[in-house]
C-alpha cells in the first residue's frame, strides 16, 4: 500500500514533514489539528447541550461533561496512532476488515452528515438572529453560513482552512469563558455533580451531552488532518498526543463554561432553550445582570463555535468521502493523489452535497431540536469504532510499543460498553 502521505499533491509545502518532531514543552507551540477537531465537535451541539444542561439541572450533570471527554481521547488517539503506524485512515482499516463495515459507516456517515448540516447551520443562523434581529429570517442566516463554508472548503487550502478556524476558536473562548466568570455561578454546588447520577427525564441530555462531546463521526477526520501537518509517520505520535490533550482539556473547559453560565442565568427559572426564540431566553437575563456587552459578547461567541462546525465538518466530510473512493478504486500512486486532491471531484462533489440538499430541513422551526437530535445520533457511532479500534491496535502483526497497552483498552472498552448500555437503557425508558 502507498502511504498516505504520498496521496497528496500538498505535501511539499508543510515545514513539518520535513522535519523532526518537537520535543517537550516545545510541543505546545505546534497544537493544531486536536483544537480544529475540538471546535468541529462543541460548535453546536455541546452549547446547546450545555446550556440545557445547566438550565435543567444546575450542575448535577457535570460528572457527563468529565465523563464525555475523556472517554473521546482514547478513540481519537487510537485513531491517530493507527494512521501513524500504518499509514492506514480509520475507513480504510474498517473496508480492509470486512466491507460490511465500511459500507455501514458510509451509510451512516451520510445520513448523520444530511442531518448535521441542517443542525448546525440552524444554530449559526439563530445565533445571527439573535444579533441582528429582523435583518434576516433564520432560514436565509442559516443559507448563508452554508455558502460560507462551502467557499471556503472549495478553495481547498488547509493553510488558510487553519487559520480562520483559529480565530474562531479564539472568539468562542475568549467570550464563553469570560461570561461564565462574569455571571459569578456558585461554583460550590459543582461538587454534587461530580458524583454520578440521573435526574428524572435526564437520560436524552446525558446521552446526548456525552456523545456531542467532542464530535461523533468527525473523530474519523482527525487522520486527514494530521496528515495535512505532516504527521504521518511514528516519531510524530508523541506530538499527536499533546496535540489531542490540548484539544480535549480546552473541550471539557468550554463545556463546564456553558454549563455555568446556563445554571447561572437560568436554572430554576423555569426558562428553557428550546425553537427559534432559544437564545433570546438566554440573552435577555444575561444582559440584565451582565449588561448588553455581555449579550453581545455570549452571541459572538456562539455564532464563532457554531460557524466553525460548519467548517470542520464540511472539510472533514469531504476529506472522508475523497478517501472512500480511492479505497473502493484501491487507487495508489498519481490516480490516488488526484482523487484525494481536495479541490478534486469527489471531494467538492460531497462538498456541494453537504453544503446544499440539508438546506430543506431548514424549514423546521426547531433548530434547537435538530442540533439535540443529531449529538444523541452521533453516540450510536461510537461502540462500533472503540470495538474496531480495539481489533486494529491489538494485532500481533504491530510493533508492540505501537499496541495498545492495558490503559488504552480498558477505556475503549469502557467508552464502547457505556453507550452500547446507556443507550438500550434510554430507548427503553428504564433511565
Amino acid at each position: 500500500m502507498t502511504h498516505p502521505e504520498t496521496h497528496n499533491n500538498r505535501t511539499e509545502q508543510r515545514p513539518s514533514s520535513r522535519s523532526e518532531p518537537p520535543q517537550g514543552w516545545r510541543r505546545l507551540r505546534h497544537v493544531g489539528p486536536g483544537l480544529i477537531i475540538a471546535a468541529t465537535g462543541i460548535g453546536a451541539g455541546d452549547m446547546v447541550n450545555g446550556l440545557n444542561a445547566g438550565t435543567n439541572y444546575g450542575g448535577l450533570l457535570l460528572w457527563a461533561i468529565i465523563l464525555g471527554t475523556v472517554i473521546k481521547f482514547p478513540l481519537s488517539e487510537a485513531t491517530g496512532r493507527l494512521f501513524m503506524v500504518t499509514g492506514k485512515t480509520v475507513l480504510e482499516a474498517w473496508h480492509e476488515w470486512s466491507k460490511a463495515a465500511s459500507g455501514y459507516f458510509m451509510v451512516f456517515f451520510i445520513l448523520a452528515s444530511f442531518i448535521t448540516a441542517a443542525g448546525i447551520c440552524s444554530a449559526a443562523g439563530l445565533a445571527m438572529s439573535a444579533l441582528f434581529p429582523g435583518l434576516m429570517p433564520l432560514w436565509a442566516w442559516a443559507i448563508l453560513h452554508s455558502l460560507l463554508g462551502f467557499v471556503l472548503v472549495w478553495v481547498g487550502r488547509y493553510g488558510l482552512f487553519e487559520k480562520v478556524m483559529g480565530v474562531l476558536i479564539g472568539l468562542m473562548f475568549i467570550t464563553v469563558i469570560a461570561l461564565a466568570l462574569l455571571t459569578e455561578p456558585d461554583y460550590t454546588a459543582l461538587g454534587t455533580g461530580l458524583i454520578p447520577n440521573i435526574p428524572d427525564g435526564a437520560s436524552l441530555a446525558i446521552l446526548a451531552l456525552i456523545g456531542g462531546i467532542g464530535g461523533s463521526q468527525s473523530l474519523a477526520f482527525y487522520p486527514y488532518w494530521v496528515r495535512e501537518r505532516g504527521w504521518t509517520s511514528p516519531k510524530w505520535i508523541p506530538m499527536m498526543r499533546t496535540d489531542l490533550t490540548v484539544g480535549y482539556a480546552a473541550t471539557g473547559i468550554f463545556m463546564l463554561a456553558m454549563m455555568l453560565i446556563g445554571s447561572g442565568l437560568l436554572f430554576g427559572t423555569g426558562l428553557n432553550i428550546s425553537g427559534s426564540e432559544g437564545l433570546v431566553t438566554l440573552v435577555q437575563p444575561l444582559q440584565e445582570r451582565v449588561g448588553y456587552v455581555a449579550r453581545v459578547m455570549f452571541l459572538i461567541g456562539f455564532w464563532a463555535a457554531a460557524t466553525s462546525t460548519i467548517f470542520g465538518v464540511w472539510d472533514g466530510s469531504s476529506h472522508l468521502f475523497a478517501d472512500f473512493i480511492r479505497i473502493v478504486k484501491k487507487a495508489t500512486g498519481e490516480q490516488a493523489a488526484a482523487i484525494l486532491n481536495p479541490k478534486g471531484i469527489w471531494a467538492r462533489g460531497f462538498l456541494v452535497f453537504i453544503a446544499f440538499p440539508p438546506m430543506v430541513l431548514l424549514v423546521f422551526d426547531r433548530p434547537v431540536l435538530l442540533v439535540i437530535i443529531y449529538s444523541a445520533l452521533g453516540a450510536i457511532f461510537f461502540p462500533f469504532l472503540a470495538a474496531s479500534l480495539l481489533w486494529f491496535m491489538n494485532k500481533k502483526g504491530l510493533a508492540k510499543g505501537h499496541r495498545n497497552g492495558i490503559l488504552s483498552n480498558a477505556f475503549l472498552t469502557i467508552s464502547g460498553l457505556f453507550f452500547v448500555v446507556f443507550g438500550i437503557l434510554a430507548v427503553t425508558g428504564a433511565v
